[in-house]
């Protein structure tokens, strides 16, 4: 852990994990003063190792596993704190941010792929509002990243808008009848709507 980015090699994160995962699954056998840094390398080692990988459903289960352990962490802003935050003592928030920060930077690394912007930006926003923990060159790069999820959200909204431009008047009104819910009668009724049904009952 001397080089702990090292875990991220491909060469060397199975061994990583199988050696941090038995000290973690074994810490009752090991003594009080050491629970805390065992729960550290839960985070840095086995949650950071899960992260390399391009299964969507793993990146989105640790993703929430990270947002939970962030709330351990004070916010800028008391009003940004979620009901019942508890937050590590003092002396650990350090040692938990350096930790969280690896892991979000290992879960950036997924941005690029449509189905992690999602969670990375969240992620990033749950970093944001605790940016006060972070060591100044850690707000750098979450400043960057801020910048990064902010840019391509813009980028998504206006492809969106200029698709729904490039769509005819019948276009949008068939996206508009395929979602609708259009009741039979005037006491309504159990069919389904959508644009099938709408022409149905129009006849």
């Amino acid at each position: 852990m001397l080089a702990p980015r090292r875990l991220r090699e491909p060469a060397c994160r199975v061994g990583y994990r199988k050696l941090f995962a038995a000290a973690v699954e074994r810490a009752s056998l090991f003594p009080a003063g050491a629970q805390s840094k065992l729960r550290q390398w839960e985070l840095q080692v086995v949650a950071q190792v899960d992260l390399c990988t391009d299964d969507s459903f793993q990146v989105n289960r640790i993703a929430k596993q990270l947002r939970e352990r962030l709330t351990a962490l004070p916010c800028i802003y008391p009003a940004l704190e979620p009901t019942g935050a508890v937050h590590a003592a003092e002396a650990e928030r350090a040692g938990l941010a350096d930790t969280l920060f690896e892991c979000v930077d290992a879960a950036m690394a997924h941005h690029k792929y449509p189905w992690a912007k999602t969670t990375c930006d969240m992620l990033v926003k749950e970093v944001v509002d605790r940016r006060q923990n972070f060591s100044d060159e850690q707000a750098e790069q979450i400043r960057a990243w801020h910048a990064k999820c902010k840019g391509q959200k813009v980028v998504r909204q206006q492809q969106y808008a200029s698709s729904q431009r490039d769509q005819t008047a019948y276009e949008r009104k068939e996206a508009e009848w395929r979602s609708a819910d259009i009741a039979k009668g005037s006491g309504g009724g159990e069919q389904g709507g959508g644009l099938d049904n709408w022409m149905a009952k129009q006849e």
